[in-house]
């Protein structure tokens, strides 16, 4: 019975989803059952089931009451609780989400699109996703891509409450920016020309800059001196464009942030970065600032460079592409006529920002540039002194007094105590003066306290420096805490900082609870400077006074309070308790919502009171300032007192006197602000902030601006007591009556209640969803819209012209109080209309008061039905539907009625205030503009249209059963627009007909032309005898032209036909530079390929396709898997290009085929001549192509070209081969190329015999790259045979067996035979009846009254494949009938035109021989006998070079590819006498870089030397004291680093190294005459030499000694080194092939060093010294021998030298200063001269890897044997113990020179 109840009621209730209605009626008892015995259940993938109806299906009555359970739940636990959508392209998908979406927003809960900016604004299809944010674009649109998880992740995070991502950098919003037009100054001319702006053919006014006029307009910015570099700039702006849909959506004119690297592109459907789709969104009615930072980055920690594109605080891109980091300034531009509307400008060139915001943020880590850390610093806070300090401990039970200073600091690090004490001053006394400021430094550390006193800065007499007081983390405080304390006049600032979380601030010194103070600025003392507290934690019982405690004195700056966290029990004052002047106001900033202000009382809480004024009387000059910032709403336990509930009173002047503007600001608020205002001059809300007032403001607020970005939001009646300026958003559901005009340009959202305008001019815009307005006489035209209605609306007698739209939403509601004449054509109107506006009895939606005077004006006017009033449509006929009751004036051609899907509909007319819709009759031609969309869901609708002009999108949604073909006809398919679409579904059994027919109807045009595309799965048909032309891509499952033309003219996109191609007799399809790909292809119609076009057809297997159309034109005709057979009649035009993907083609006998190029990718392709078959191939243009396959039947190929044709096959002795023009080429090989493959021809022929007068060198090539027989051989003048060539410097034979007349050879007198020649050929060569053109049975002809050829030989093989042979001859003519001229004669040798290159060239002399029978050719090499490159070689390492060259000749066996080719340059250098380019080659072989390893060796272990003797000389006890404590132990760390540079001479190579490192050693001081120690060192180096660079490290372990002997000191320095090298060379002829070679080593070194000094002493005290010195030294360093790899590496042997040193100086060394231990600052300096002895020249023997025969010497550069070397020492004592040094040294010698330095820290246990 249950389970009949409730199917009955659904039965009668449950109408809104027709589906559901319609399953309910069909029925039967076992489905009701099923359907109604439970409600649907939760699992473990949440609410799932079968769709259907009943409450144990998926519906949207169980999806609307899940969601009502849900809203119900967030309620009652969350305040402000908001959820996230999600949805996709799955069925009922959207329908659900928007049922969710509007059960939740009727709750009041927030709803958060998830898939906001991947859905794609501009489809005309509902819910369909941006294409480029999928991972798989073409099919299901389910899986979003990194850039769709990035919207989506940002979507849920702003629906749970959550910021945007920081991408880790600092945020800051827009109004912190360097440059800012967010709140002022406003944006004019003269304020973007002070800011360095240059505006071109913008519109400027009410603080915007629109880009709408005629041309390109800009807007351009140059960043200035150290702006817009690699560490960071910020661009931020509010961009509103063009109109949404209306006229379509235009995707291609862009307005462009062009910041010289790389461009964010906006339209009015996407952002973009370049063409990259980052976010799709109606930009029409963008609110959302958009912001664009370049973000140096941060690698190692995952963030990396690019730019960072945010939406409002979301984070649309990341990391997108710049074309490096710097950039020149920024330029916004536009060439649209669209309003372009910029506002709230404002930029940042010194650094990267996130944006601020108002969502949750937890710890942030930021990565800013150059490896900066983030500040640590709270707002208020000061960066503390690094200058050195004192500590102190504070006795219990004393008056402690602190006087520790020098003569510009009192640093005071840290006071820290167990007990108590009376009072604690910082300072006691007079101290300083004008001239000479002493600042005063205290941190109060752990256990500080004062029990029964106070704290304070300074007693007594006049201060002169800044006072600095901290409260550091564990000091206790307990008392009161003064800046200042019964001092006379402090001329500085004070500054009081709070951030102990154990501090409890009470207070024992002032007595009565009138007179408890925890904190205050001055007792009793004038301070000439600003007063500055900053409360970060602790708890204060007390009040706290930003200004004087008592004292009627001065303040001549101002007091400041921050108040960032801790907890406030009483008042806090910014100004004074009793008499007192503060000259430069006051200001109170509480930032974030940490800070507990109020205390318990019983079961109540007292709010703390908040006054930026006095207590009880003073003076404040200058104004006050209350600020709150950062403030956003908390949830959970333990935030229940946190500043977003503060509920108490905040005041801006209290007692005594405020002479000046107090002020309140918002600052980034978005919470509600539940507090009592007094006392305020302004309240000002800014910073984005989004705030709520709980209360009325009634006459405690003067006056209230709202800043751009920011929103408020009354939640109480407020009466006329405010003068308003808004330039952000007002919204009110309750009454709001405004003061005064409101000139701001910000927006008034009436939700409800009434807003009474008062007759006051508003110089911004009111929409309205529900409510009323009232007394409106003082507003502009168009500056009331109603949008989103959820109400009824009254406009209270609104003027018609002040209403600049309408867009009611999916609500329902009556739009009333209209008066006068309406005219919104100029924007979108959009209706839902129910059941109350229909029929006779029908009310209009849109009511004007006095309708009989009254009219309405519509543009486009898009309809919406609601269920009741789809039901009344229930027949055929006319239907009216009551838009208003005024007279109606709107074109039909632009009333669109949507979300209907019933009869065929047509709009009619317009009667009075009705739109008549006539449903099921003969429909006039279908008209659908741009932007619009049309909906076909019946045949019906389509047979009834007799012609569409589509420029928006016709979306036809049908089944093969309820489409018959006879009435799927689209006819006269006609359109401008490019981004038009037709969809024609999704079922491909669908035929839709394409209909242009000839008729004498004027109304039928007969040809017609569609810009935009058809795209869907149905099956598609052309029938009639006119052409359709389409521009756009065509999408089908079948494409069939029965009759007429069908024109495809796309270059952007392939049409794509899933199934076969059919071009009916005499139909045509013409492609226009487009790309067509089809499965099959049939029919005998005609085909045309214009412009370079692509026809594809791929079958699924390989089949025979005999082609019955024609195709031509100038494009290609590809097939996959096909035999293509053509016939005698050739139906392929001679301009296409064949393109085999698999398949063979197949000629008829005696068939003549033309085509531009034969290319086959596979290698099973064939081609099949016939019985003397013809194919001529032109490759035109210079292109390429190829074919590699079997030539089967007889004929001829003839390539007649200027590009290549290349055929890979054995060939056919029944074909000829021909190429006849000259720039061409045709290359004739093996299918695979191989060593032994063979290839068999006919007759070949090149060339014309005709040389084209502007390229008379110009030749006719034909490339043999195997082995060929041949019948006869015939080349014109201007003919080239190649004989062999590439791979692998093959030889080729060509043998001629046939006999034309005795002839079988023919060589026109200028023809070209070139030769590559190898071991094989000179084998061969030993057989005088072989050579490489060789006639068996005739004779080789030379034709021409003055006969010559011309003979070129290339190469000689692969090195080692044979030897230097002394002489030796290649055959490379031979003719069993001679070799002859055209009158009989025997050649002569001069005939032949011979040229050689390469490595032969630096062997060979070269000759030419005929055989005495005259049947032999031959060419004779004779050895040189010493290489030619001597005479070329100008330095001695150029001759070891040589000789090294010379001898690889002789070792032919051992000599690699790479050498091969480098000897082969080298040839071709000198043949051509390019001397330059041969000593360049000659000093590169010789590799002098390779002695610079060694060479930098000896020079750092000098320099290391050198940083321990600097130690060293500093050790040992000062002879002046008695030591006792011996021995001494002590330990050091120093950092190093230098550079040393020896020039290069000539080709010996010098070297730069720069290197790094460190030493960490200890030393014993044994007695006052001896210290030993020992030191570790490394140091890693970066290497530079001649044509080459590498790495050199170095470790060295030491032991030294000094000996002290009154003033007589000795140094000794034992030491002993290794070394890891590395080093790249190049070598080579540039422009001819350059070599890369590595090499890498180790190495060794020891050595001793001594030096000598005697102290001269320069005062009594003897503190300072001369030191005369002197020194020696002595080291062995070797540089093992290594084998480099690459092309022309090199064995290079040991290099090792025996050197030293000897030096003559001086050294003054002497204190420079006391620290406070007593300890003094010692610094030296020091210069002496230096001789180098020994081994000074750096040689390396190297060879070339394998031929050690070939092996010689190469010079490095020489350094200057003398030298000067400088330095000088300083170091520091810090504290008892430890000492800071560091060294500085120069050493100065002819050609070279060397820097270095260290820093290091020395510690004495």
């Amino acid at each position: 019975m249950k389970i009949k109840k409730e199917y009955e009621r659904w039965l009668a209730n449950a109408v809104a989803d027709t589906d559901v209605a319609a399953e309910l009626k069909a029925m039967d008892y076992v489905e009701v059952e099923d359907a109604f015995y439970r409600d649907l259940a939760f699992g473990t993938g949440g609410l799932r089931g079968v769709i259907g109806a009943g409450t144990n299906r998926m519906n949207i009555y169980t999806v609307a009451k899940a969601s009502q359970g849900l809203a119900d739940y967030l309620k009652k636990h969350f305040k402000e609780p908001s959820v996230a959508i999600g949805y996709d392209s799955r069925i009922k998908s959207d329908v659900f989400a928007k049922v969710a979406a509007g059960v939740f927003a009727a709750n009041g809960v927030k709803v958060i699109d998830i898939n906001a900016g991947i859905i794609d604004v501009a489809s005309s299809t509902p819910f369909y996703g941006v294409r480029s944010m999928f991972n798989n674009p073409t099919a299901d649109g389910l899986h979003p891509n990194a850039q769709g998880d990035l919207l989506m992740a940002g979507n849920l995070a702003k629906g749970m409450g959550y910021a945007g991502r920081s991408a880790g950098q600092e945020r800051k919003a827009a109004h912190e920016l360097e440059v800012n037009f967010g709140q002022s100054p406003s944006i004019t001319q003269q304020t973007l020309e002070a800011n360095g702006f240059t505006a071109n053919n913008v519109t400027i006014s009410n603080n915007t800059v629109n880009f709408n006029k005629s041309g390109s307009s800009s807007l351009t910015y140059n960043w200035g001196a150290a702006q817009g570099q690699d560490k960071g700039y910020t661009v931020d702006f509010t961009l509103r464009l063009g109109n949404g849909a209306t006229g379509g959506w235009d995707t291609t004119n862009n307005f462009s942030l062009n910041l010289g690297n790389g461009t964010l592109n906006i339209n009015e459907a996407y952002i973009q970065w370049g063409s990259t789709i980052l976010y799709s969104k109606d930009m029409s009615a963008n609110a959302d600032s958009i912001r664009v930072a370049y973000v140096a980055g941060d690698r190692a920690n995952g963030l990396d460079a690019g730019y960072y594109i945010w939406l409002g605080d979301v984070l649309i891109g990341e990391a997108q592409t710049a074309a490096g980091g710097s950039s020149s300034g920024l330029t916004f531009s536009y060439s649209g006529t669209l309003d372009a509307i910029l506002s709230n400008l404002a930029l940042d060139g010194s650094l990267s920002y996130a944006p601020s915001t108002t969502g949750i943020t937890g710890p942030e880590s930021l990565y800013l540039a150059n490896g900066a850390s983030p500040s640590t610093l709270k707002p208020g806070m000061i960066e503390w002194t690094a200058g050195t300090a004192a500590t102190a401990v504070a006795t219990a039970g004393t008056n402690a007094t602190y006087n520790v200073r020098n003569t510009t600091n009192s640093n005071i690090a840290s006071i820290t105590g167990t007990g108590s004490t009376k009072f604690i001053y910082a300072n006691n006394g007079a101290y300083g003066s004008a001239g000479n400021r002493q600042d005063l430094w205290v941190t109060l550390g752990a256990g500080t306290s004062s029990a029964n006193g106070w704290i304070g800065g300074h007693t007594t007499g006049d201060l002169y420096g800044d006072i600095h007081l901290r409260l550091a983390e564990g000091a206790i405080g307990k008392s009161t805490v003064f800046g200042v304390v019964n001092a006379g006049t402090v001329h500085g600032d004070i500054y009081l900082e709070f951030s102990s979380s154990t501090g409890v601030y009470d207070t024992s010194f002032t007595t009565g609870e009138a007179d408890r103070t925890s904190v205050a600025g001055s007792y009793a003392s004038a301070v000439n400077g600003d007063i500055t507290m900053v409360f970060n934690d602790g708890v204060f019982s007390h009040r706290i006074f930003g200004g004087f405690y008592t004292g009627n004195k001065t303040i001549s700056g101002s007091a400041s309070l921050f108040i960032n966290g801790g907890t406030f029990m009483n008042e806090i004052y910014a100004g004074n308790k009793t008499d007192g002047t503060i000259s430069r106001g006051t200001s109170l900033t509480v930032t974030g919502t940490d800070a507990i202000l109020g205390k318990a009382d019983g079961d109540n809480w007292t709010w703390t009171l908040l006054c930026g004024g006095n207590k009880t009387s003073g003076t404040i000059n200058g104004g006050t300032t209350i600020t709150l910032k950062d403030i956003a709403a908390t949830t959970g336990a333990g935030t229940e007192h946190q500043f977003d509930k503060y509920a108490g009173i905040i005041d801006g002047k209290g007692a005594g006197t405020v002479n000046g503007e107090k002020k309140l600001v918002f600052d980034n608020y978005a919470a509600s602000f539940l507090g009592t205002l007094q006392n305020f001059d302004k309240v000002q809300i800014t910073g984005n902030s989004d705030l709520s007032l709980d209360k009325s403001l009634g006459n405690t607020v003067t006056s209230l601006s709202v800043n751009a970005g920011s929103t408020l939001r009354f939640n109480r009646d407020q009466d006329a007591t405010l003068d308003i300026t808004n330039n952000g958003t007002i919204r009110t559901s309750h009454n709001l009556t405004l003061k005064s005009a409101d000139t701001g340009t910000g927006t008034y959202q009436v939700e409800g209640g009434t807003l009474d305008l008062a007759g006051q001019a508003v110089s911004g815009k009111i929409s309205l969803s529900a409510g009323a307005l009232s007394n409106t006489a003082g507003l502009g035209a168009g500056s009331v819209s109603v949008s989103g209605i959820t109400g009824n609306v009254n406009l209270g007698g609104l003027d018609g012209s002040k209403l600049s739209s309408i867009n009611m939403g999916s609500g329902t509601g009556i739009i009333s109080g209209l008066t006068g004449h309406a005219d919104l054509s100029g924007s979108d109107t959009q209706l839902r209309l129910s059941a109350a506006n229909m029929g006779a009895d029908g009310t209009g939606i849109i009511q004007f008061n006095d309708a009989d005077n009254a009219s309405l004006t519509l543009g486009n006017l898009t309809l919406t039905l609601t269920a009741d009033a789809v039901a009344l449509l229930a027949a055929p006929g006319d239907y009216s539907f009551h838009v208003t009751n005024a007279a109606l004036h709107a074109d039909t051609n632009h009333i669109t009625l949507s979300e209907y899907n019933g009869m065929a509909w047509d709009i009619t007319r317009t009667e009075g205030g009705q739109v008549i819709i006539s449903f099921g009759q003969l429909l006039d031609a279908m008209v659908i503009d741009k932007g619009a969309s049309k909906n076909v869901t019946s045949a019906n609708t389509l047979a009834a249209t007799p012609s569409v002009t589509n420029n928006g999108t016709l979306n036809i949604d049908l089944s093969a059963a309820t489409a018959p073909e006879n009435k799927t006809t689209i006819r006269y398919l006609a359109g401008t627009e490019a981004d038009a679409v037709v969809n024609t579904g999704t079922d491909s059994d669908v035929i839709i007909t394409l209909l242009n027919e000839t008729s004498a109807d004027p109304d039928k045009p007969g040809n017609t032309a569609y810009a935009g595309s058809i795209e869907g799965a149905a099956q598609l048909v052309k029938d009639g005898e006119q052409r359709l032309t389409v521009d756009g891509r065509v999408t089908a499952s079948a494409l069939d032209v029965q009759q007429g033309e069908l024109a495809l003219q796309n270059t952007k996109e392939s049409s794509i036909i899933s199934g076969a191609l059919n071009v009916e007799q005499d139909a045509a399809l013409t492609l226009n530079a487009a790309s067509l790909a089809a499965g099959d292809l049939a029919g005998s119609g005609s085909i045309t390929l214009n412009g370079g076009a692509l026809l594809s057809i791929a079958r699924d297997t390989l089949s025979d396709l005999t082609l019955h159309a024609s195709v031509t034109g100038s494009g290609t005709l590809k097939l996959d898997n096909c035999n293509l057979i053509l016939g005698t009649d050739n139906n392929l035009g001679e301009d296409v290009l064949l393109h085999l993907g698999g398949g063979s083609l197949r000629l008829q006998d005696g068939s003549a085929i033309a085509l531009e190029g034969l290319h086959q990718e596979q290698e099973n392709g064939a081609l099949h001549l016939g019985a003397d078959g013809r194919l001529e191939l032109a490759s035109n243009d210079g292109k390429t192509y190829s074919f590699k396959g079997d030539i089967t039947g007889t004929g001829a190929i003839t390539h007649r070209g200027e590009g290549t044709q290349i055929i890979l096959s054995s060939g056919n002795a029944g074909v000829d081969v021909s190429h006849t023009r000259t720039g061409g080429h045709l290359v004739l090989g093996d299918k695979d190329l191989a060593a032994n493959g063979l290839m068999t021809y006919r007759d070949i022929f090149i060339g014309s015999n005709t040389r084209d007068a502007s390229d008379l060198d110009a030749t006719a090539d034909l490339s043999l790259m195997n082995n060929t027989t041949a019948n006869s051989l015939s080349i014109a003048s201007n003919g080239k045979l190649y004989l062999g060539g590439n791979p692998n410097q093959r030889a080729v034979q060509l043998v001629l067996t046939g006999n034309n007349g005795g002839v079988a050879a023919t060589l026109a007198s200028g023809a070209s035979l070139d030769l590559t020649v190898n071991t094989e050929t000179l084998t061969n060569s030993a057989d005088n009846a072989w050579a490489a053109l060789k006639a068996e049975n005739g004779s080789i002809r030379i034709n021409g009254t003055d006969p010559s050829i011309n003979v070129n030989i290339y190469g000689l093989g692969a090195a080692g494949d044979w030897a230097i042979l002394p002489e030796f001859t290649v055959n490379a003519f031979y003719a069993e009938n001679g070799l002859v001229t055209s009158d009989g004669e025997t050649w002569t040798e001069d005939m032949v035109n011979l040229t050689y290159a390469g490595f032969a060239n630096l062997v060979y002399d070269i000759s030419k021989k005929l055989s005495d029978d005259g049947k032999l050719f031959q060419v004779h090499f004779t050895k040189q006998g010493d290489s030619p490159l001597k005479d070329f070689a100008s330095t001695g390492n150029q001759q070891g070079a040589a000789d090294s060259l010379w001898a690889v000749t002789s070792s032919p066996e051992n000599i690699t590819p790479d050498m091969m080719e480098f000897l082969n340059a080298m040839g071709n250098a000198q043949a051509m006498g390019n001397a330059e380019a041969i000593r360049s080659a000659l000093s590169s072989y010789a590799g002098s870089g390779i002695t610079a390893l060694h060479s930098a060796q000896k020079g750092a272990l000098r320099d290391q030397v050198l940083h321990l003797r600097n130690r060293l000389s500093q050790m040992g006890v000062s002879p002046q004291y008695i030591h006792d404590d011996l021995p001494g132990f002590n330990a050091w760390i120093e950092g190093e680093g230098g550079y040393r540079r020896l020039d290069d001479r000539t080709d010996e190579s010098g070297y730069k190294l720069s290197t790094w490192g460190g030493t960490f050693g200890f030393d014993v001081t044994c007695s006052d005459s001896f210290v030993w120690g020992a030191a570790f060192s490394a140091s890693y180096g970066d290497l530079d030499a001649y044509m080459a660079n590498g790495d050199l490290d170095s470790y060295y372990g030491n032991l030294f000694f000094r000996i002290q002997s009154g003033r007589w000191a000795h140094n000794i320095i034992l030491t002993c080194g290794w070394n890891d090298a590395s080093l790249d060379r190049t070598a080579g002829i540039p422009g001819a092939g350059m070599y890369t070679m590595h090499g890498s080593t180790s190495g060794s070194s020891y050595g001793a060093f001594y030096e000598g000094t005697y102290d001269l002493y320069l005062n009594e005290n003897n503190t300072s010294a001369l030191q005369p010195l002197v020194n020696a030294s002595v080291y062995r360093s070797r540089m093992d021998g290594f084998t480099e790899s690459g092309g022309l590496g090199m064995n290079v042997d040991d290099m090792d030298s025996t050197f030293g040193t000897v030096g003559l100086g001086a050294r003054l060394r002497g204190e420079l200063s006391a620290n406070l231990t007593g300890r003094a600052s010692l610094g030296e300096l020091r210069v002496q001269v230096v001789q180098l002895l020994g081994d000074r020249d750096t040689a390396a023997v190297l060879a070339p890897a394998g031929i050690p025969g070939a092996g010689f010497r190469v010079n490095g550069a020489r350094e200057g044997a003398t030298g000067v070397q400088v330095g000088a020492g300083i170091t520091i004592p810090v504290g008892y113990t430890g000492s800071v040094f560091a060294d500085v040294n120069a050493d100065f010698r002819s050609r070279a020179n060397s820097f270095n330095g260290s820093i290091g820290y020395r510690l004495t246990f």
